[in-house]
């Protein structure tokens, strides 16, 4: 199993591809049923899910591929946040 792997660099490559992945299928379900939810909010709930990741990593014991998710998930958290920075604060105006 992919989870018993104590690698960093596998940590990244599952930490970047499961928000791509579940980004693009959830924006994907959202734009055929016609429900009214914004992107950022789709993009934040992908990056969240590495979360699943790290849970599966734990019960392994697999340290360096931890911290090679929470890596992941801390780029995508601070790329999220530097794209939606005007739209987040423009709301608080």
């Amino acid at each position: 199993m992919l989870f018993r792997r104590n690698n960093l660099n596998i940590g990244i490559g599952l930490g970047m591809l499961l928000p791509i992945v579940v980004f693009g299928f959830l924006s994907s379900i959202i734009s055929i049923s016609g429900v009214n939810i914004k992107i950022r909010t789709l993009a934040l709930i992908s990056i969240c899910l590495n979360m699943l990741i790290v849970r599966g990593f734990r019960k392994n014991r697999a340290n360096e591929s931890i911290r090679g998710t929470v890596l992941a998930t801390v780029g995508m958290a601070f790329v999220w946040f530097v794209w939606f920075y005007q739209e987040i604060f423009a709301e608080w105006e």
